[in-house]
C-alpha cells in the first residue's frame, strides 16, 4: 500500500503471507533512479555513484539529490544494477547511464514492512 503522510513523505507498506509452503519467502524489491557520478548519503556517510559496487545490509538511511529513504532492518542495497527485460530482443547496455539502485526488504510472514521516502 502508499500511504501519502504529506505533501513531502510517503510511506510503502508490504505485507506477505507464507509462501510456497515455505515461511518468510516473500522480498519487496524496487528500483531507485539515482544519478552517476552523483553523491549519495549511507546513514550519514556519502559516496560518489561510479562504477565501484556499493552494497549495504540492514537499518539505512539513504539520501540523493533531494530525496531520502528509511529502509528498515532487513533491507539492502546494491549499486550499480542494470535492469533486464526478459521479453526484449536486446538487453539494456550496461553503462552507468543505465544503472539503477536495487533496495530489496525482506518480508516476514505477515508483519508489515514499511519504507518512507520523503522529498526535500
Amino acid at each position: 500500500t502508499f500511504v501519502m503522510v504529506d505533501d513531502n513523505t510517503t510511506l510503502i507498506r508490504a505485507k506477505a503471507e507464507k509462501t510456497y509452503n515455505h515461511d518468510n519467502t516473500a522480498l519487496l524489491q524496487l528500483q531507485m533512479r539515482l544519478q552517476d557520478g552523483g553523491m549519495a548519503s549511507f546513514n550519514g556517510g556519502s559516496t560518489k555513484l561510479g562504477a565501484a559496487r556499493i552494497e549495504h545490509h540492514g537499518a539505512l538511511n539513504l539520501a540523493h539529490n533531494g530525496w531520502s529513504a528509511e529502509l528498515p532492518e532487513g533491507s539492502s542495497f546494491q549499486w550499480p544494477v542494470y535492469t533486464y527485460h526478459p521479453y526484449g530482443s536486446v538487453r539494456i547496455p550496461e553503462n552507468l547511464h543505465n544503472a539503477v539502485g536495487r533496495v530489496a526488504l525482506d518480508l516476514p510472514n505477515g508483519e508489515w514492512v514499511e519504507l518512507k521516502i520523503t522529498v526535500d
